[in-house]
């Protein structure tokens, strides 16, 4: 009640919900600050545990994997480029929002 509807964020704006008010915030007024070599810290910490968890998942992927197969489920193996083209008119038409543009671009240059 009161809200208004959220719209697509900026990237740099993403927000988060605050728990006392119920209302929408910005996520860097939602934290404390933190100190310069805390944040390296935090980052460094970050980027060591990206392979970590990568390969975490992949093996947790085929466990599974092999768990539905051994059950039985036939697994439908995807044609990713034809699921691309498939999509591309969907993807034209949306990233004519400049907001689901920029968010776009920063998800793929950090990808």
């Amino acid at each position: 009640p009161g809200s208004t509807p959220m719209a697509w964020p900026a990237f740099a704006d993403l927000k988060t919900p605050d728990t006392r008010t119920r209302r929408w915030t910005p996520a860097a007024a939602a934290r404390p600050a933190q100190k310069p070599s805390d944040r390296a810290l935090l980052t460094d910490a970050a980027r060591a545990s990206v392979k970590i968890m990568r390969d975490l998942w992949d093996t947790s992927e085929a466990e599974s994997r092999r768990a539905l197969e051994t059950a039985g489920v036939k697994i439908n193996t995807v044609d990713a480029g034809a699921f691309r083209r498939a999509a591309e008119p969907l993807v034209r038409e949306l990233l004519r929002d400049p907001q689901l543009r920029r968010l776009h671009d920063a998800i793929r240059t950090a990808a």
